[in-house]
């Protein structure tokens, strides 16, 4: 597979940013479009009743902590 110079800064510059090999993110990007093709109805992070509970969990500890600061 080629990639056209346009590709290939876009490639070299997210790296340099990410401060990741070029080939980490060729293969990041890679997965995801995998991800994204076979995998559309999946949920990204996880099971969706797990992201609920972490996000109850989450809030109510945020609250605990404006409370006792104020």
């Amino acid at each position: 597979m080629k990639l056209t110079k346009i590709q290939a800064n876009a490639i070299k510059a997210v790296a340099a940013a990410e401060m990741r090999s070029e080939a980490q993110v060729i293969s990041l990007l890679l997965a995801e479009g995998i991800r994204f093709f076979y995998c559309d109805d999946y949920p990204r992070f996880g099971n969706a009743a797990e992201i609920q509970q972490l996000s109850t969990v989450l809030e109510t500890e945020a609250r605990a902590l404006v409370f006792t600061a104020e």
